[in-house]
């Protein structure tokens, strides 16, 4: 397994760290902090990963150790935000079982069948191509991409996915990552992203209360003009703010402090 350190783990449950030779001294010192790392899912593919009655999403949580959290469905969009919160080990390891239960034979992202999690397809993988996409504040994606663009060339180098950000902003003004390649690329490629992210200070990393998952179940909701914002109330800005000249309402301040037109006579 490859993230900070690599994982092994047996079918009696037991595991072996090993060091990463890709960590450096500030990373291995953040090893056992815990972050939040953002992904944004097909429903097809959360389907897959919670599993029938939940099983594959509770095997996941207790092999990786990491609390998950899946968003509701949003009304007309095709994606879920799943937050999944630990340590770079942890998530580096649900990554990998997400991939694995994806790949199984027989799911739902395959061949219309329903998928168990095994052990064993998590670590082998099949070939099988992989997108997965991470949501991002200015100040993550500023982190990965390194001065020059040479955090995010290493990165590739290092883990042989094929990782990007694109330029333009959500409509929270966040951004979206991808990192394709196989599933063990992308499995090292996480774990290298969140190895970036978890040194950063919390007050730059952490997603503020708009952003996180029980706030907003989609970086695409609740904004007016996407799907699944609530209807803008009769007379009033979609925003709350009442109308000008709304009874008792206080009237604006001008901007900047100026005096209000008329003051003067």
């Amino acid at each position: 397994w490859l993230s900070l350190r690599t994982m092994k783990r047996g079918f009696d449950g037991t595991e072996e760290h090993m060091p990463n030779a890709y960590a450096t001294g500030a990373e291995e010192g953040a090893q056992n902090d815990t972050m939040v790392l953002r992904l944004l899912v097909s429903n097809l593919q959360v389907g897959t990963i919670i599993g029938k009655g939940g099983a594959n999403i509770k095997g996941i949580r207790e092999m990786s150790g990491c609390r998950m959290q899946i968003a509701d469905m949003v009304l007309g969009s095709t994606e879920r935000l799943i937050s999944v919160t630990g340590s770079v080990d942890g998530i580096t390891k649900a990554v990998e079982l997400m991939l694995g239960v994806i790949e199984e034979p027989g799911s739902k992202t395959s061949e219309g069948g329903s998928a168990a999690l095994n052990p064993g397809m998590a670590s082998e993988g099949t070939g099988q191509s992989h997108t997965l996409k991470l949501v991002l504040d200015n100040n993550q994606v500023g982190r990965i991409i390194g001065k020059g663009g040479s955090a995010i060339k290493q990165m590739r180098e290092e883990s042989g996915a094929f990782i990007k950000v694109e330029a333009t902003p959500t409509a929270e003004d966040e951004r979206i990552g991808s990192v394709q390649g196989v599933k063990s690329a992308v499995t090292i490629a996480t774990g290298l992203i969140a190895a970036k992210l978890i040194t950063m200070p919390k007050s730059a990393s952490q997603p503020s209360k708009l952003q996180k998952t029980a706030m907003h179940p989609s970086p695409y909701a609740a904004q007016p003009g996407y799907p699944g914002a609530p209807p803008a109330m009769p007379g009033y800005s979609p925003y709350g703010a009442p109308p000008a000249g709304y009874p008792g309402y206080p009237p604006q301040q001008s901007p900047y402090g100026a005096p209000p037109p008329g003051a003067y006579g």
